[in-house]
């Protein structure tokens, strides 16, 4: 990690996006060039942001092609993002006392609603290939609509939260951006359709989430699949988290302007590149540049 104070920054925004950097960070450009005589072509590599012009898409999003297979299985992911979009659990406090079994049968309960005119027959169809069993429990709602809850006996809750989550925390102080960095794609994939089916508005293709640990992992994870741009929208604490229809950004419609130097930081990676979350930008960029002592710079510390 590369520290710098007072840094020169520039703004660079449109109508959905804004971060800022150092004129010379870089970033994973699709370059179009045109040559006389021929089609033009496009030639992929890093460029710094004093050189992006018209001609540059920033690539954001990459499908993540890892080969870690993880523990959970796909059913089991696809359990959890019900769970953590439209269900509930919590563990019983500890009592710090003695206890015959050492804490093993700790208690918990766990809940999953789903409306009839959503996804409860993909729910209950998740239990039964799981080996669940639950109660369920059958609710009229004021605009019409029924509403099944599905509550998990604890022992089965409890062999399958130690067995998919590897520990006993709570919903809130569980590091969910860890644990979707373990899931295989086809995981991931799944707990993605899961939360979505929670979560997820069909029409507008986003989900709605209150940031926290959740809303992270709920980002990390559309990135990860890397079908399109990750966009963060909405006031307040409800945010709204959509996949773009392309990965890439134009550079057309970028406006770039300085911004009062701050202090700044960047990474270096085996492989040139890493995953940024700036605010509501996510995307893909380039390893630090060393930027060394220049005469702004030094004038500026030296005050002359």
């Amino acid at each position: 990690k590369h520290f710098y104070q007072k840094t020169p920054v520039v703004k660079c925004y449109n109508s959905n996006t804004a971060f800022v950097c150092t004129s010379n960070h870089k970033w994973y450009s699709k370059k179009r060039v045109n040559t006389k005589g021929t089609k033009g072509y496009y030639k992929s590599g890093y460029t710094e942001t004093k050189d992006l012009n018209t001609e540059d898409n920033l690539l954001m999003s990459a499908p993540y092609k890892g080969d870690s297979c993880g523990h959970v299985t796909g059913d089991e992911a696809l359990l959890m993002g019900f769970i953590l979009s439209d269900g509930y659990y919590r563990w019983s406090d500890d009592s710090q006392g003695p206890s015959t079994s050492f804490g093993k049968r700790r208690n918990i309960v766990c809940m999953i609603s789903q409306s009839k005119n959503k996804f409860y027959g993909v729910v209950e169809s998740c239990l039964e290939r799981l080996g669940l069993n639950y109660r369920k429990d059958v609710k009229e709602v004021t605009n019409g609509n029924t509403v099944f809850s599905y509550y998990l006996r604890c022992e089965e809750a409890r062999d399958f939260f130690d067995r998919v989550t590897e520990c006993r925390l709570q919903k809130h102080e569980m590091n969910w951006t860890s644990w979707v960095m373990k899931l295989s794609r086809e995981s991931l994939k799944a707990f993605y359709k899961g939360f979505f089916m929670g979560d997820g508005t069909q029409g507008q293709k986003l989900i709605s989430q209150n940031e926290g640990n959740v809303f992270d992992a709920v980002v990390a994870v559309t990135q990860l699949l890397g079908k399109g741009r990750v966009l963060i929208s909405g006031n307040g604490k409800c945010r709204h988290i959509r996949m773009g229809r392309s990965n890439n950004l134009t550079w057309q419609k970028v406006n770039v302007e300085e911004a009062p130097a701050q202090d700044t930081f960047c990474l270096t990676t085996n492989d040139d590149s890493f995953i940024i979350r700036q605010g509501d930008f996510v995307g893909i960029t380039g390893n630090s540049a060393i930027y060394g002592v220049y005469p702004k710079r030094l004038s500026r510390e030296l005050g002359i």
